[in-house]
């Protein structure tokens, strides 16, 4: 078992810097680009340490009391909105009623996916 842990590490190292030359060989001109689209910038695992530092310390930050007691809370506000907007459609529908407000998309107006970058 040992055995098959040292080679592992070693054939892994391997075949990391293999794909690590061709990444680099491939992507040259965006890697050497100063004004590239940050997709090798590291932004999304820093992102993902400071959500695991965020949820390690919830206990504390999101408390009844604290600043930022409200933002547990966002969910259910943002859920309740999109429930009422469906209530509202459905009733419009329902009811044949005209309306352009049936028509609107509330679950990325209330979420953050309207801050995804276009691609």
């Amino acid at each position: 078992m040992f055995m098959t842990q040292i080679y592992g590490t070693v054939l892994g190292g391997f075949i990391n810097y293999a794909v690590m030359i061709s990444i680099v060989t491939g992507n040259k001109k965006l890697l050497a680009d100063s004004n590239g689209d940050s997709s090798w910038s590291g932004a999304t695992i820093q992102s993902y340490n400071t959500n695991a530092t965020t949820w390690a310390l919830a206990a504390y930050l999101y408390k009844q009391g604290q600043a930022y007691s409200i933002v547990p809370f966002g969910l259910l506000i943002g859920a309740g909105i999109v429930a009422a907007h469906r209530i509202f459609a459905h009733v419009c529908t329902f009811y044949q009623v005209k309306s352009h407000l049936i028509h609107i998309n509330t679950s990325p107006v209330c979420s953050k996916d309207r801050q995804v970058p276009c691609q």
